[in-house]
């Protein structure tokens, strides 16, 4: 069955958007399903197609909110997110692609998009 929903300013101007599009656009982003912290600011992620691997994030600490992570057992703190993101409590979080990236060593245009 085919979904759809049509939203826009005016009710003679509809945006048509597929939901079946969306959905399989969403299958694409690898959710983080487990992390475990590392020293130097190393994280170990596995992402939701099976994928494992270290994120290094030594370039970030230290710097604008990740400041917070120089603070003795706060980057220890990391969890995974409802929406397989990584955050350290309310202030802080990663999204699961950035982090793939990371991983991977691939670039964002190396990653397949239907649209």
């Amino acid at each position: 069955m085919k979904l759809s929903v049509f939203f826009g300013a005016k009710a003679d101007l509809p945006m048509r958007l597929d939901l079946t599009q969306i959905q399989s656009n969403i299958s694409i982003v690898k959710m983080i399903t487990a992390v475990k912290c590392m020293e130097g600011f190393r994280l170990w992620l596995r992402f939701s197609d099976g994928t494992e691997g270290v994120a290094d994030l030594s370039d970030l600490a230290g710097r604008g909110v990740f400041s917070a992570w120089n603070k003795p057992g706060v980057f220890a703190q990391a969890v995974v997110t409802e929406f397989g993101a990584v955050a350290w409590g309310d202030a802080i979080d990663l999204c699961p692609d950035a982090l793939y990236l990371r991983v991977t060593g691939k670039t964002a245009d190396l990653i397949p998009c239907p649209i």
